[in-house]
């Protein structure tokens, strides 16, 4: 059912975020990358994620495929990993089938499947499913954490963290559990996770992070902002079309949950409904991204789901049957976007001009395929030479017209064709 409704992305080409990204990742000095792997207290920008886009462009160049295939197979990971994490908590391997199968896809989180940007968020989920799953299997048995096994569940953490700020819900989860599940509790991975969160984000928002300053990520902490995101987000879960719920129909809609599993009273259902609910405050406080953002959260909702759907005393097979046939009749997302196409064209011109330029060269695009606000022509072309210290230039990204004798290299579009204009040998 994954690869029936969601395969359609495993060949997307590289987006506008893929080219930023990879530079961001390449050119971070190999030490400093690292070494943030294994602090939570990094100023570098998600280093999970980066080593990911290190490894995969060092590997394979501006191949996109390699990068989709492990999307994909994290995506796929995921699955399993959600119902390791429902069937650990519920007791049942039909509720646990029953949420992979509603986490197989949603429509609106179509940039999951058609951005390699949202690795982050894939991996994030991947690295949080997997602490959880690490810390209540230890519980479960019966024991409380050792002192060997405070290093494997720190790693874990420590990684998801490290791929996104999403995974600043994990210490309330772990707490949730300890309080739902266990008799004899343990809050010290609590406090610790909790520590190591608090000291993430006094490092991502201080001097020297990407995070900081960027209009992007500023943090509102207001009620209307809260309530605002939260509207949003849940229409897009709900499949709502033009205005959707309003606002006391969101908080309408929660009560009713919430009530629901106070009446059940099943602990796990309990677990499931605050991770849903939980989950998306990392990013409720900065500007709108998108339903992208949810693909964590939504593996709560799901496991919700998957446990009321199971409620009613009739055979397994129909709630599944049903989800099956929900799953597989939502509609297809958009899959247009106009820079997949300009970021193989260019690499396409760079290939066909088969030039080789020199270490650290400068150079300049008179025209360039990109739209003025994207600086693609500049990490394309640093990126298909792997040599970040060329010096690469636009005139749409200049405050006064080029001084061509400035450049060794001028390159513009004759015929439709990138060619050289100013060949090096004419000045130097």
């Amino acid at each position: 059912m994954f690869f029936y409704r969601a395969g359609f992305g495993l060949r997307t080409p590289f987006g506008y975020d893929d080219i930023t990204n990879i530079t961001v990742a390449w050119q971070a000095p190999l030490h400093q990358l690292v070494l943030a792997l294994f602090v939570p207290f990094t100023t570098s920008y998600r280093p999970a994620g980066s080593a990911v886009y290190r490894l995969l462009f060092d590997l394979f160049g501006l191949n996109p495929l390699p990068f989709r295939i492990v999307v994909y197979a994290l995506l796929a990971l995921n699955l399993y990993l959600v119902f390791r994490l429902t069937r650990s908590l519920s007791r049942s391997s039909e509720t646990a089938a029953l949420a992979a199968l509603l986490y197989t896809f949603h429509t609106r989180l179509s940039l999951i499947y058609l951005n390699n940007g949202t690795l982050y968020d894939v991996l994030c989920a991947t690295f949080t499913f997997l602490t959880l799953l690490y810390y209540i299997g230890i519980r479960q048995s019966g024991r409380r954490l050792t002192r060997w096994q405070w290093l494997p569940l720190l790693a874990l953490f420590i990684c998801a963290i490290n791929s996104k700020e999403m995974a600043a819900i994990i210490p309330v989860l772990l707490l949730l559990y300890e309080i739902l599940f266990e008799s004899r509790r343990q809050y010290a991975p609590t406090l610790i996770c909790g520590a190591f969160t608090i000291l993430s984000a006094l490092a991502k928002t201080h001097a020297g992070s990407p995070l900081n300053g960027n209009p992007g990520y500023a943090m509102t902490f207001t009620p209307a902002q809260f309530l605002q995101h939260s509207q949003k987000l849940m229409n897009d879960l709900i499949y709502a079309k033009g205005r959707g719920w309003s606002i006391p129909q969101v908080l309408a809609a929660w009560f009713v949950l919430i009530a629901i599993a106070a009446i059940v009273r099943k602990r796990h259902l309990w677990f499931f409904v605050a991770f849903a609910l939980l989950a998306p405050l990392p990013v409720i406080f900065i500007p709108y991204r998108g339903f992208f953002v949810m693909y964590l959260p939504y593996a709560g909702w799901c496991m919700a789901a998957a446990t009321l759907l199971r409620l009613p005393k009739i055979h397994p097979v129909i709630p599944f049957l049903l989800a099956a046939a929900f799953v597989a009749t939502r509609p297809r997302p958009n899959l247009d976007d106009p820079a997949h196409a300009i970021i193989a064209d260019t690499e396409a011109d760079l290939r066909q001009l088969n030039l080789p330029l020199r270490k650290g060269a400068s150079v300049l695009f008179l025209h360039d395929r990109f739209p003025p606000t994207v600086w693609g022509a500049n990490m394309t072309t640093r990126l298909y030479y792997r040599d970040p210290t060329l010096t690469v230039d636009a005139p749409a990204h200049m405050d006064h017209p080029p001084d061509l004798a400035a450049y060794q290299y001028v390159f513009d579009y004759i015929g439709g064709r990138l060619t050289l204009i100013q060949p090096p040998a004419q000045r130097f």
